[in-house]
């Protein structure tokens, strides 16, 4: 979007308004898009960043939320969004609940610090949300910390001691209760968390010493969690939910080219669709893969995703997912429970 200022010289007044940060959560049939948009111009740089949310309908509807916070001329705020069983919750500069319409219902609730370095990743089950992120600029390890937001009380940190890289972190749920995977010096690990938000294993959950992968995420298939990590190849593995690692050495979802930032936006998004799990990953070309409990790996093209390092985020659940993207603004596809490219072309969003 793009609207002019004086007369005087119109080419450094105009004030062009861009997407930096997407996130989406789903109450199981429509979802919440949450982002952060920038204003800035020419001659002056920032005028300021904007928290700002919608509905997009399980038709593929666009309604309009009365979320909409200023920041002022500051970079490095943060959005993300999840769902606690009961309505939407958008974290921010401060917590935001929104009910399932898309009105604003609660604000300026406690939430974890974060800085729009965080990269935060939230999902979703039926009685509370866990938001996972690590606070650091540079990409060195630093503790993984974990958000827990129950539907009917205060949201409290659960403090993971494991130093991670950013990126290399991620979660899922299998509507109850909540895997918590990320990759350290002594590997790609787990630990499970329950629906009262308490650490359910007394030591991580080894899922492969393997020591170099840039990126790590989780999702659910319908029977047990899929954990990914990576670098040129990714690999996944499946862990029941009652912690035990399935597929020794893994099996190969696909290759990438990790070109996002992960300081600003995960580089690979995984979750639940039906009775799959969807993982998403790429740089210049968008890809996704497929995987089915026993069943090969398929390839899930998304051609409707053409802009070079596009933010992307997902959120799904047994009826089907939702991916959304940057592209100067809001742009969203929705995927069926079978995997199906439900909007070819793409959903406007702002």
């Amino acid at each position: 979007m793009v609207s002019c200022g004086g007369a005087n010289n119109p080419e450094e007044t105009k004030v062009y308004t861009i997407a930096r940060l997407v996130s989406v959560a789903t109450d199981g049939r429509d979802a919440f898009i949450a982002w952060v948009e920038d204003a800035e111009t020419e001659a002056t740089g920032l005028l300021g960043e904007t928290l700002r949310g919608a509905i997009l309908t399980a038709d593929g509807d666009v309604n309009a939320s009365d979320l909409e916070v200023s920041f002022g001329s500051a970079y490095g705020n943060t959005a993300q969004v999840l769902f606690d069983g009961r309505s939407y919750v958008v974290i921010s500069r401060g917590g935001f609940r929104v009910d399932t319409d898309g009105n604003v219902v609660q604000s300026g609730f406690w939430v974890p610090t974060l800085s729009g370095y965080s990269s935060p990743r939230g999902v979703s089950a039926k009685d509370a949300g866990l938001m996972v992120w690590t606070d650091t600029w540079d990409g060195y390890p630093a503790p993984l910390e974990v958000a827990w937001f129950p539907h009917d009380g205060a949201p409290f940190q659960i403090k993971l001691s494991e130093q991670v890289s950013l990126g290399a972190y991620g979660a899922a749920s299998d509507g109850t209760d909540f895997l918590v995977a990320w990759h350290d010096q002594a590997g790609v690990r787990a630990t499970r968390i329950s629906a009262a938000g308490a650490i359910i294993d007394a030591s991580p959950i080894v899922i492969s010493t393997i020591t170099d992968p840039n990126v790590v995420t989780a999702a659910f298939d319908g029977t047990d969690y899929v954990v990914a990590w990576g670098s040129g190849t990714l690999v996944a593995q499946r862990v029941t939910t009652s912690g035990v690692v399935l597929d020794p050495g893994g099996f190969r979802l696909g290759d990438v080219a990790l070109g996002n930032d992960p300081r600003w936006s995960p580089p690979m998004w995984g979750t639940s669709c039906g009775a799959s799990a969807i993982f998403v990953w790429g740089q210049a070309n968008y890809v996704g893969a497929r995987f089915v409990s026993d069943r090969p790996v398929t390839i899930l093209p998304l051609p409707v995703i053409t802009e070079e390092f596009s933010r992307i985020a997902l959120a799904g659940s047994p009826s089907g997912c939702f991916v959304v993207w940057t592209r100067g603004g809001i742009q969203a596809a929705r995927i069926g429970a079978s995997g199906n490219l439900v909007d070819p072309t793409g959903i406007v969003v702002r």
